[in-house]
């Protein structure tokens, strides 16, 4: 059987990461101009072949609509707060992806590619949706992450504007990381991640973690049956398998999405819950 290719985006206003896997080899992890996004997508399988599964960090449902939704605010509470950790989403009326979005969809669309809200089917064929930040920072120990958090914004000088997704990886940088295990090539510390972009200018390491994060939970739902999601009618997260996950975090996640507020969010992260 021929290898599964999987793709990873961090889709910016601007400029968007993206990672390619083929098989289980990183053969491309690399930043464009979001304006030429699809071009780009479209030369990369013509080197390789129409990919399996693509994972985006951004709302894809035609019906998600304006502004938070349920499954948003599970990660905006508790630890996942901007007060605490900081793993919370970024506010989607901040930015306008919609245009982006949907040539997105369209180019999956001519390639049999096709958005689904549910679970645990399809494997194959999918478009589906993250948000990088809590899915990679809940490998973490949550104390471990906030002291990181604080130590990374004298050490950049950018006061509290440090990436989570930044404080995660270099928290990861010495620990296992079981989300990346399967990947060959995939970066695990910065002294491997800088050999990346090589000669190219403009790379940010942010964009680039965040594509990656995105195309390793692709790699697990084509390859595994194990990939974990909270979701709602709106929309979903995907999530490591949940062994992987921090005791820690399981523990607040099933205490947030047990709340009267999220009686519609569904979840296979926390047992006795609706699946």
């Amino acid at each position: 059987m021929p290898a599964k290719s999987v793709v990873g985006i961090d889709l910016g206003t601007r400029k968007s990461g993206v990672c390619w896997v083929s098989g289980n080899d990183v053969v491309r992890l690399q930043t464009f101009e979001t304006e030429n996004l699809i071009a780009n997508l479209t030369q990369l399988e013509q080197q390789d072949q129409v990919p399996t599964a693509l994972v985006v960090d951004a709302p894809i449902d035609p019906t998600a609509g304006a502004g938070f939704r349920r499954i948003d605010r599970v990660f905006m509470r508790g630890l996942f707060n901007n007060n605490h950790v900081g793993l919370q989403p970024n506010n989607p009326d901040l930015l306008n992806m919609m245009d982006k979005v949907q040539a997105l969809v369209e180019w999956c669309g001519e390639r049999g590619i096709v958005y689904s809200n549910q679970f645990p089917p399809p494997h194959e064929r999918v478009l589906r949706e993250t948000m990088p930040n809590p899915a990679f920072g809940i490998l973490s120990n949550p104390n471990e992450l906030l002291q990181l958090k604080r130590r990374l914004r004298f050490r950049y000088g950018r006061g509290e504007n440090v990436a989570p997704i930044t404080v995660a990886f270099e928290c990861l940088e010495n620990a296992p990381n079981p989300l990346f295990a399967p990947l060959q090539h995939a970066p695990k510390n910065w002294a491997e991640l800088q050999q990346i972009p090589k000669d190219i200018v403009g790379e940010q390491s942010d964009d680039l973690i965040a594509a990656l994060v995105c195309a390793s939970l692709a790699w697990w739902q084509v390859n595994s049956t194990e990939i974990a999601y909270v979701k709602e009618e709106r929309g979903h997260y995907l999530l490591p398998p949940v062994r992987m996950i921090r005791p820690e975090w399981l523990t607040e996640i099933c205490r947030i999405v047990n709340h009267a507020d999220f009686d519609g969010v569904e979840t296979n992260v926390c047992p006795n819950r609706n699946m």
